[in-house]
């Protein structure tokens, strides 16, 4: 697995940059399991975070308040963090609980259907009461009225 091929770097010309970022994340879990960098230093794991970033990446990251060394030095998972709160910080629950209630299946595959909800379900907080709200969505955004009916009775 030496050979894998690294994650694409952070995408920050899209719209969706909290997606972008947790696909990124994601995406450089994997690796750094994959390619057993897992257990290397803090400091090596940090500096490939930084460099497979991407250099829009890396500027951001120039804001955050990263200690390099000594006992108190930065982790991955602290930089990893700070990442996620800079691209999830500005979320508005009640305005991605209505893009959830919005959702319809519209004539797409059931199963890509319901990745988008599950998706958009994670971005509302609904904590304990998320797969409730998800089966009240897919009553309502199902197309087909005879699965619809199968679901509710």
């Amino acid at each position: 697995m030496q050979n894998l091929p690294a994650p694409k770097p952070l995408d920050l010309e899209t719209s969706d940059k909290e997606g972008a970022w947790l696909i990124f994340e994601k995406s450089f879990r994997l690796y750094l399991t994959a390619t057993g960098a897992d257990t290397k230093s803090e400091a090596i794991k940090r500096a490939g975070l930084l460099h497979l970033v991407g250099e829009d990446g890396r500027k951001i990251s120039d804001t955050f308040r990263i200690i390099e060394e000594g006992e108190n030095q930065t982790s991955l998972n602290q930089l990893l963090l700070m990442f996620r709160e800079k691209f999830t910080g500005n979320r508005h629950t009640s305005f991605e609980r209505h893009v959830f209630r919005q959702m319809k299946q519209d004539g797409e595959e059931f199963d890509k259907f319901l990745i988008r909800i599950k998706v958009q379900a994670n971005r509302c907080s609904y904590g304990d009461r998320i797969h409730e709200e998800i089966c009240d969505q897919i009553v309502e955004g199902i197309d087909c009225p005879e699965t619809k009916k199968e679901i509710i009775v």
